[in-house]
């Protein structure tokens, strides 16, 4: 489950700082659409910011990505595939571990072995994985409030709900949302 770790957090420090130094348009506006070089920018400014934002993003990219389990791989594989489609009809109840094991026939030790060996990580983390996932996604598409979300993922409340997303993607549901919509009013790339 990503989170924005420290040297996340180092890196966009450096961008903000850098961003100071090379362009005079102030940085806290989110309706800027264009920036304005300062005539007194250090040499190399703008390459340093893109080369800190490619960084950046690699990292975050990094963090979201989950290892492909191998189904195919011996031990536990068709019992980890049923187990993690289990999980993905029930993003709207609020499961146990132990739920979990005796629906799906399988003992506790079992399962979190196998999702540790196959991605690396435990059975509720990946559950909490993927209602995050399915919560990030909702506000994509813009249907449901976050209390609609909330409820429909079976968190206890909406401020939970907050609190997870935020530990997960390292901003709120709203902080989000924003940033969803502001990258959908940029204009497209053209094409090389």
């Amino acid at each position: 489950i990503a989170t924005t770790g420290e040297a996340e957090r180092a890196l966009l420090a450096r961008i903000v700082e850098e961003s100071g130094r090379a362009f005079s348009t102030p940085l806290d506006d989110p309706a800027t659409r264009s920036l304005q070089r300062r005539e007194t920018a250090v040499f190399g400014g703008e390459q340093l910011i893109c080369a800190a934002l490619e960084e950046l993003l690699i990292r975050l990219i990094r963090r979201q990505q989950r290892p492909a389990p191998s189904f195919s791989a011996p031990g536990g594989g068709e019992s980890l595939r049923r187990v993690m489609d289990y999980m993905q009809q029930h993003l709207g109840c609020a499961l146990t571990l132990e739920q979990i094991c005796r629906d799906n026939l399988i003992g506790r030790s079992q399962l979190q072995k196998l999702f540790h060996t196959h991605t690396g990580g435990g059975v509720m983390e990946y559950f909490g994985h993927l209602k995050i996932q399915a919560a990030r996604r909702m506000i994509r598409e813009g249907h449901l409030n976050f209390t609609q979300i909330s409820s429909h993922l079976g968190f206890q409340s909406v401020h939970y709900f907050s609190r997870r997303f935020r530990k997960a993607t390292g901003m709120s549901p709203s902080e989000y949302a924003r940033s969803v919509k502001m990258l959908s009013e940029f204009p497209p790339m053209p094409a090389d």
